[in-house]
């Protein structure tokens, strides 16, 4: 087996749960010691794609492969994986260290391996002065700590995480998302995290595979999906976005620059993007931009500028989020920086314009 191969192979899985198709012929490849995510709205398959990968479900169709062997046949306690659930799954009668050592004790393991082995992932998750008390005994943060404690103490190839801080509080989830990263860089391990919450995703994963209705609508590092989304459904489920109507005033090839009209920038000079699909004269598409590349000022209007009504502000500490209303009804989203934001006022007539390289075309 090479070291460039992947350690988990997804090869055209489907699954379906009567009428309904889990998921869809999906292909996608985990590699060593890397951090995946699965990201995608609830129903888009990503819990069954990831129960798959451990065991719980069985493919209807296609292969999983681990090191280029098929598993399909092993038993999820057979497998080199092991999945940290949502809910922690913490057993209430037992104290820390039972709970951490449960999994290592049905496998019979010597009991001074056992102690060791507990002590080390005691102090791996900074649990070490907790090691007697009961779940009902800790915190949220300090329970979620030891359930992945518990998932890592079998020193799993594939470690699998079920939305792991959705229960958490936004300052405590952003501390756990960096324990979460050293000790897989620590270990040299992989991860694979299934979340909804595309910030949790952008921040932990090496790359990101966006599901929609049981597909892949998109996967790569995570600054590429959101610098460049590949459909208007990726740009819209990834953060914050402006999809700005326009057409196309020539044909262009895939990779060529080509002419196009903002919707709501009639008068204004024609913009030139680089398309990434064909285009024909006449078709409709979305620019897509990121408010945080949309410049708003007063003033007169410029290439590409929109012209349109400040509606909504809000302050967000270096910046103030303003939306503005354009002629065709559309709300753009601005991020103003600074003490000009501030100095905004709602109903104020604005322009807003973007750097060409800021802006994605898309078609679909």
């Amino acid at each position: 087996m090479s070291s460039s191969d992947p350690l988990i192979r997804v090869d055209s899985v489907r699954k379906r749960f009567g009428g309904v198709t889990a998921v869809d012929d999906l292909s996608l490849d985990i590699g060593h010691g890397e951090f995946f995510a699965l990201l995608g709205p609830s129903g888009c398959g990503k819990t069954t794609l990831m129960r798959m990968i451990a065991g719980f479900e069985t493919p209807d169709e296609g292969r999983i492969l681990l090191d280029g062997e098929d598993i399909a046949a092993t038993p999820p306690h057979r497998r080199p994986v092991n999945m940290m659930f949502q809910s922690y799954a913490l057993f209430p009668h037992m104290n820390v260290e039972r709970n951490i050592a449960f999994g290592l004790e049905r496998e019979r393991m010597p009991r001074a391996d056992i102690a060791a082995r507990v002590d080390e992932m005691l102090r791996l998750t900074q649990l070490e002065p907790l090691r007697r008390r009961r779940p009902d005994q800790l915190s949220g943060g300090q329970r979620q700590r030891v359930a992945l404690a518990r998932a890592l103490a079998k020193r799993p190839r594939l470690l699998l995480l079920d939305e792991p801080l959705a229960a958490l509080d936004r300052k405590l989830r952003e501390e756990t998302q960096f324990e979460l990263m050293e000790i897989r860089r620590g270990l040299g391990m992989s991860f694979m995290l299934v979340t909804h919450d595309q910030n949790e995703a952008m921040a932990m994963a090496d790359r990101i595979a966006v599901m929609r209705e049981g597909r892949i609508e998109q996967m790569g590092p995570a600054r590429e999906v959101y610098r460049m989304p590949a459909t208007r459904w990726a740009a819209g489920f990834i953060g914050e976005i402006n999809l700005f109507e326009a057409i196309a005033l020539r044909d262009a090839s895939a990779g060529q620059a080509c002419d196009m009209r903002l919707r709501d920038a009639p008068e204004a000079a024609p913009i030139s993007l680089t398309c990434d699909a064909p285009l024909r004269a006449g078709q409709e598409v979305a620019v897509a931009v990121r408010p945080e590349n949309l410049a708003l000022r007063r003033g007169a209007p410029g290439a590409a500028c929109l012209r349109g009504d400040v509606v909504e502000l809000a302050f967000r500490g270096d910046t103030t989020l303003a939306r503005v209303r354009l002629p065709s009804g559309f709300v753009a989203r601005a991020n103003a920086p600074g003490a000009g934001g501030e100095s905004l006022t709602r109903g104020e007539a604005v322009c807003l314009s973007f750097d060409v390289a800021a802006a994605r075309v898309l078609a679909s």
